[in-house]
């Protein structure tokens, strides 16, 4: 996993206002859009671990759901 990121999905409807909320309370920066409007990968600031942005982010009613950036790739043979 990347040790400073975050994937956080967003329930529909939430707007942009409410997640920058979000951000700033839990100390996250918006890297991109993964999948618009709500799937978004964000960088955890001020030196919090990934297993403690997850948890703190499981408290909001507006995320679905949040989880490591995981690395994946694809092994050739």
């Amino acid at each position: 996993m990347v040790p400073d990121q975050v994937v956080v999905k967003f329930r529909e409807g939430t707007d942009g206002q409410t997640i920058v909320h979000i951000q700033r309370e839990v100390g996250l920066q918006m890297l991109k859009v993964i999948s618009p409007p709500n799937l978004v990968l964000m960088r955890i600031e001020g030196g919090s671990s990934v297993e403690d942005v997850v948890s703190r982010l499981k408290a909001y009613p507006e995320v679905l759901y949040s989880e490591p950036n995981y690395k994946r790739s694809v092994k050739g043979n």
